[in-house]
């Protein structure tokens, strides 16, 4: 069968001397003190890592910040020169256009009776 549950159990507060309870807060007292240790560097760990991740999203932001400002400037010097490309081209005879040659008339022709 089985054992009893009062054998399993821990007794109650009322049950604990007063030797007891100093033991069971001194070990409590000492296992948080052991663990702050391992927190602390956890803290120290996370902090690091927090600290990393800003750094690396700064960076991202740097660079589309740049390559944004560097699109732009391609654009407006591609729009610069597309628009001094219309108001000169070597290509483009540099002498005035011909004055306009007078209209040309049909001649009138008189037909004989044939």
């Amino acid at each position: 069968m089985a054992k009893s549950t009062t054998e399993n159990s821990t007794p109650s507060n009322d049950e604990l001397s007063e030797k007891e309870m100093q033991a069971k807060k001194a070990e409590i007292t000492a296992w948080y003190k052991d663990n702050i240790k391992h927190l602390k560097t956890q803290k120290e760990y996370e902090e690091l890592l927090r600290d990393i991740e800003k750094l690396r999203a700064e960076r991202l932001q740097a660079q589309q910040f740049i390559a944004q400002t560097m699109a732009t400037k391609q654009a407006e010097e591609q729009a610069k020169k597309s628009q001094a490309g219309q108001e000169w081209n070597p290509t483009m005879d540099t002498a005035p256009p011909n004055p306009a040659a007078p209209a040309r008339k049909l001649k009138k022709v008189e037909a004989n009776g044939q």
